[in-house]
């Protein structure tokens, strides 16, 4: 057993590649299906969300950072094909619950409900309803709470105009009230449409910068400004994100701010994604820039980007159905972005599980949802996981984990002399010695083994590599 335990020393010393995320789920008052469809994250709590089912509704659920379930919140009025928790939005103690199937005003006008933390629970203080709802509006499609506004979208809203449909709500924050203030739609140049009919322009992607006295609200195709002016939005330009008919760039699938930069994630001609950052919106004219990422196949690409404070996720990969989904983490060391790790959920390798379709940060911590791994799970990343000295450089990669046939390995830091795969027990089960990227483990037994790795230049990597 000596081999054994010289190996597992050798392995306390060494640098993971992956970090190991918790996962949690609802404790009780269990309800709907999809369980982690919607994320957010605020000071000590996490805050989730399940979809109805045919027969048992949706809900919200309240968690602390110790993953301990210290609420579920549902209205009583509400029924099962209201959307509960179809979108959510927290801060400065306000919880804000989109129920965009609502039906209060009509078929699917939708609903907002507000909810105020009182000591530990969040209490009900409110149900908005948009002041001009018609059927089908979805009032409540998006929402984001900031700087004392509430901003809620209306997707299906076309009251304003002809060609563009969409409009977004604001509210701004009275005692523990929110009362209506304006409607904001778009002003789009109509030369840049060539084909008439409606078009989505008030998008579900609403920012605030420059010091809270500018606003974006886009889709993926244009992006509408607005100035802070008295209290009021006034519009103040549109511009092109992307392709329309009689020409434009190419789709931009998500805009995040962070800090003064404005970071965009699109899909080039040759269908390479990109980013590009700038302090000023519109982003279509920054110079663009790439991360440095890990090699893998070409069909996997990513949809959403997550922002805060050094920090930085892309979610929502699109894989095969029967594929788990990544979720690539980068670091901002001094003024550069480095990759740093892939998560992955916790579920069956062959299983489409949906990881990060959702995911929220804040305060160096982030929330991850999975809402196709079985009934649905979430994944927590405190500060000390995605702060550690480990993810201070890049380094090699081994992925995906759980594995079912091939172990794929990239690597930032040189070629590669030699891969070894020994068994629990310490023995040496397979050697290659050369700069391979994959590892066939197709004929492995089930179970646990260790992978060591050893580069040209003497780097020295082992991981724990569990196989279906």
């Amino acid at each position: 057993m000596k081999l054994f335990y010289s190996f597992l020393a050798l392995l306390s010393g060494c640098l993971w590649a992956t970090a190991q995320l918790q996962s949690f789920e609802p404790t009780s008052d269990i309800s709907g299906t999809r369980f982690g469809s919607y994320v957010e994250i605020t000071g000590e709590e996490l805050v989730v969300s399940s979809s109805s089912s045919t027969d048992s509704p949706g809900k919200v659920y309240i968690f602390n950072t110790n993953l301990e379930q210290i609420q579920s919140i549902y209205p009583n009025e509400a029924s099962i094909d209201d959307e509960f928790g179809s979108c959510l939005a927290v801060q400065n103690n306000f919880l804000a619950i989109s129920a965009s199937g609502d039906d209060t005003n009509g078929e699917n006008t939708g609903a907002v409900y507000i909810y105020k933390k009182d000591g530990t629970q969040y209490d009900f203080v409110q149900k908005i309803l948009a002041p001009d709802g018609m059927p089908n509006d979805n009032f409540g499609s998006s929402i984001k709470i900031q700087n004392g506004f509430l901003f809620v979208v209306a997707d299906g809203d076309d009251s304003e105009t002809d060609n563009f449909t969409g409009s977004v709500y604001v509210y701004v924050l009275a005692g523990d009230q929110w009362v209506y203030s304006q409607k904001l739609t778009s002003v789009t140049p109509q030369n840049w449409w060539s084909g008439g009919g409606a078009q989505l322009i008030m998008g579900s992607k609403i920012l605030i910068y420059n010091n809270n006295t500018n606003l974006s609200i886009s889709s993926s195709t244009v992006s509408t400004s607005f100035s802070l002016v008295n209290s009021l939005w006034e519009f103040q330009y549109s511009s092109q994100l992307g392709p329309v008919p009689g020409g434009g760039g190419p789709p931009t699938y998500d805009l995040q701010i962070s800090e003064g930069q404005t970071f965009r994630i699109a899909e080039a001609e040759e269908g390479d994604y990109y980013f590009s950052v700038n302090n000023i919106l519109p982003p279509w004219y920054s110079e663009s820039f790439g991360f440095e990422t890990p090699n893998w196949p070409n069909e996997i690409r990513f949809f959403r980007i997550y922002v805060n404070v050094g920090i930085l996720f892309l979610g929502n990969a699109n894989t095969p159905a029967s594929t788990k989904r990544p979720v690539m983490f980068f670091k901002r060391i001094g003024t550069d972005w480095n990759y740093q790790s892939l998560f992955y959920g916790n579920g069956p390798e062959n299983v489409g599980d949906y990881f990060g379709t959702s995911i929220a940060t804040a305060g160096g911590k982030a929330v991850i949802g999975a809402p196709l791994e079985g009934n649905g799970k979430a994944y927590y990343a405190s500060e000390a996981i995605l702060k550690t000295d480990s993810f201070s450089k890049n380094t090699i990669e081994v992925y995906p984990n759980p594995v079912q046939d091939i172990l794929k390995i990239t690597n930032d830091i040189g070629d590669l002399s030699s891969v070894k795969v020994y068994s629990v027990t310490g023995k040496l089960l397979l050697a290659v010695e050369s700069n391979i990227k994959e590892i066939d483990m197709t004929n492995f037994d089930t179970g646990m083994y260790f992978i060591k790795i050893t580069t040209t230049a003497g780097t020295k990597q082992s991981f724990k590599v569990i196989k279906n």
